[in-house]
């Protein structure tokens, strides 16, 4: 029985892992859809900003590539199953960008 608790316990945490790298990909994805859009219509402010959630999702995302590799690995395997499956709009709906915001951004 203890063995199985702390069997359960790691599951968890390796769920966690999971879905936390899986947030992070679909942010990027976002991010930099975000800034192609700005850089096209030439909003300079929401670009700059943009570019710098961006690098602060890579960098997260690169310290969750090396701590838990096999966790990533099958985040994006689900990611890319994803993309298949529900592919995007072509257009943004309104308030999309809203998200980003730095009050709403969770660290």
């Amino acid at each position: 029985m203890f063995k199985y608790y702390i069997f359960r316990v790691k599951s968890v945490t390796n769920t966690q892992n999971f879905y936390q790298i899986l947030t992070l990909m679909n942010r990027e994805d976002e991010l930099c859809r975000l800034a192609k859009w700005a850089d096209k219509h030439r909003y300079t402010n929401p670009l700059r900003l943009y570019k710098t959630r961006l690098t602060d999702t890579e960098k997260a995302l690169f310290r969750a590539r090396i701590d838990t590799p096999y966790a990533t690995r099958y985040a994006h395997a689900a990611f890319i199953l994803k993309k298949v499956l529900f592919p995007r709009l072509k257009y943004y709906t309104k308030g999309s960008a809203r998200a980003y915001k730095h009050a709403l951004l969770t660290p």
